[in-house]
């Protein structure tokens, strides 16, 4: 029987404060803060302020080159942690993800994104591609840490799979639309339809493997206990049904090896978004 993939559902709440700020020049790497329209500064999940530092030497990538940072970067293995002194969520990530890219000389933006409904909104990075254009990465990971221990982030009812390189996604940003997300290695197109389509896919998936999953068990109960005599119809019927079921288990494997392993649940619709430099 094919067992129902992992959902993974991003519940993340971004904080974001207000604070005072300073810059700092050293060794051709410049320390800013963030501010915002009022002229306060940024700050993430522990009050502090956001600091952006960037290279003077950090220059735009390839697709290729930025896939392969990303996959090499260990910002989305980081906990994410809701609230207290060790508090770390999207903004701190977003903070982590560009001063790390500028280290390594990429040239990264840092991203705040407001929703339509005035929920708390998200943070994130931006990279201008010399192949690609603007390319938007999430790399906030969906480990969580409480007061009571750790726990993993997911759609209900869904066990928890700890595989946090997942987390490494594309982001699919455009103002008025659902803001979503796919793993780094299944976005195969930057497109917003293709993340539409994507998405798409991934529902009819969920529907196909729960009416094989519903059909395999009348299957096993039909068989139970039960002798079959070779040549009878009786036989004959179940060995078609078996077969059909045999072809179902194929798609779905099918459908599986292009979706990849997870479905990041889309987010609200995006009523606006900064990027800083």
């Amino acid at each position: 029987m094919v067992t129902m993939k992992k959902l993974l559902l991003s519940i993340l709440l971004c904080l974001v404060f207000l604070f005072s700020a300073c810059n700092l020049s050293l060794f051709g790497f410049n320390e800013g803060y963030i501010y915002s329209d009022s002229g306060a500064v940024l700050v993430g999940g522990d009050g502090k302020p956001i600091k952006l530092i960037n290279n003077d030497y950090a220059t735009n990538p390839t697709y290729s080159e930025l896939k392969a940072f990303v996959l090499i970067d260990t910002t989305n293995t980081l906990p994410y942690v809701m609230d207290g002194p060790e508090a770390f969520v999207c903004s701190d990530f977003a903070e982590e993800l560009h001063n790390n890219a500028e280290e390594y000389s990429i040239r990264a933006g840092w991203v705040s994104i407001d929703y339509a409904d005035g929920s708390v909104g998200h943070a994130i990075n931006v990279f201008e591609t010399t192949d690609m254009g603007l390319v938007f990465i999430d790399c906030t990971g969906e480990l969580v840490k409480t007061w009571n221990g750790y726990y993993y982030v997911y759609e209900d009812n869904i066990d928890s799979y700890a595989d946090s390189t997942k987390w490494d996604t594309v982001a699919c940003l455009i103002i008025g639309e659902v803001y979503g997300h796919i793993g780094i290695a299944d976005a195969r197109s930057l497109d917003y339809q293709f993340y539409l389509d994507y998405i798409e896919a991934w529902e009819t998936y969920k529907k196909l493997l729960a009416e094989y999953n519903a059909e395999v068990q009348l299957y096993n109960l039909a068989i139970a206990g039960k002798t079959f005599i070779i040549g009878s119809k009786e036989l004959t019927e179940i060995q078609k049904w078996e077969s059909d079921l045999n072809a179902q288990e194929q798609l779905l494997i099918d459908m599986e090896d292009d979706l990849g392993d997870y479905y990041y649940l889309p987010f609200g619709i995006v009523a606006n978004f900064n990027i800083y430099w």
